[in-house]
């Protein structure tokens, strides 16, 4: 729940898609009064009226039948959920992606994994990405 704690006023407006109904009820909650929409939507398939200038998204990290973003075929819910998500960003706007990625597994402490690499790589070849960081937990 990451936008718990932003003010939706001070950045005019918010939008928050959450697919569990309790979390669904906590983020009307909390954001009860503000210019906040909370929907429940499908994240691969919603689409909005004009793009966002911030993006912030956590999804799941979990496999998934691939899809095809750019010429690239992402085989993860996460990774497809982002791709799905920055095509809505506005040429200016600005997003902050969290993504799952287990590096250890795959020859040593900060190689990926191909289905990782990949992803990375459509990233970089489709958006100004500033930085990267691997955080462990």
């Amino acid at each position: 729940m990451l936008v718990s704690l932003v003010d939706a006023k001070a950045i005019g407006g918010l939008t928050v898609n959450e697919l569990n109904p309790l979390r669904i009820e906590v983020l009307k909650w909390l954001h009860q009064g503000e210019d906040t929409e909370v929907t429940g939507e499908d994240a691969l398939t919603r689409t909005v009226d004009g793009p966002y200038a911030r993006i912030v998204t956590n999804p799941l990290f979990m496999p998934a039948p691939a899809r095809m973003y750019g010429g690239y075929t992402l085989k993860k819910l996460d990774h497809q959920i982002v791709a799905h998500s920055l095509n809505q960003l506005a040429p200016d706007g600005q997003a902050v992606v969290i993504v799952g990625a287990n590096t250890e597994r795959f020859q040593g402490v900060g190689r990926a994994s191909d289905t990782d690499w990949l992803f990375m790589n459509f990233l970089y070849n489709h958006f100004n990405v500033k930085d990267n960081y691997i955080i462990d937990g």
